[in-house]
């Protein structure tokens, strides 16, 4: 596989007016890492996300609706070949505690 990728890589591009040629690749496979388990709690509930591989986006129950389902995608920055975890989407969700059930 990795010839493959070096073969398209290095293969001179030629328009009839312009012509490019690379001159070094290096190939670098990269493993990130799952995103791990996470437990989150907030005004929707608490929610336990399981480990993710990246780019995956999660999703499960809310807490209520029960038909509805939340969201949650596994980051990967491309840059750093590392993973994270995006803020939680709880559109579909209602919300479980007021901002005064948090004060007390």
């Amino acid at each position: 596989a990795e010839s493959l990728i070096l073969a398209a890589l290095t293969a001179k591009f030629d328009n009839g007016s312009i012509i490019i040629q690379t001159m070094k690749v290096t190939i670098k496979p990269i493993e990130p890492q799952n995103c791990l388990e996470d437990d989150t709690s907030s005004i929707y509930g608490q929610y336990i996300w399981p480990e993710t591989f990246p780019e995956v986006t999660q999703e499960m129950g809310c807490r209520k609706p029960l038909e509805n389902r939340a969201y949650r995608h596994c980051k990967l920055d491309i840059e750093t070949d590392t993973t994270s975890w995006a803020d939680p989407n709880m559109s579909k969700c209602e919300q479980l505690l007021t901002i005064s059930d948090l004060n007390n």
